[in-house]
């Protein structure tokens, strides 16, 4: 099962063991949001679950890649100060104490950023940067009319 499995899973659950109303059209993630931040014990209980299921996939990518630092974005970042320092804990205690975890600051746009700057890189890598060594034209200064319909350069 992969972490997008589990994520999802999570998601499920959450979304279907728990309702708030939602006579708006906000996300369901907003309005988890604004009750934990009014505490209600219900959806502060959420986030601590969410932490540590975060925590738990993390970890799992943390001992496969070994990273520096994870940077958190998206929609989530946003309410950060529900989850982050149970999180980092979690992460902490599972062996893991060097590892700085981050919140984007380009916010949601920062994956859309990130794929542009990837795609400049390899552009970037692939451009012929040697100059022709040559000076023919690169296209002819004269042609003559064919009239048996094939071109004669």
């Amino acid at each position: 099962m992969s972490s997008f499995d589990i994520i999802q899973i999570f998601h499920f659950t959450l979304t279907s063991t728990y309702s708030f109303s939602n006579s708006s059209n906000r996300p369901p993630v907003c309005l988890l949001n604004d009750e934990a931040r009014n505490n209600n014990k219900l959806a502060l209980d959420i986030f601590d679950q969410f932490a540590e299921n975060l925590a738990k996939v993390m970890v799992y990518w943390i001992h496969r890649f070994e990273p520096d630092c994870l940077v958190i974005g998206g929609n989530i970042a946003k309410a950060a100060d529900l989850f982050l320092y149970k999180t980092t804990a979690r992460i902490h205690e599972s062996g893991y104490t060097n590892i700085k975890i981050e919140i984007a600051r380009l916010g949601e746009n920062a994956p859309i950023i990130g794929a542009a700057m990837a795609i400049n890189q390899i552009n970037t890598k692939n451009m012929v940067t040697e100059k022709r060594k040559t000076t023919q034209l690169l296209i002819p200064e004269k042609t003559t009319d064919v009239t048996d319909g094939k071109y004669n350069i």
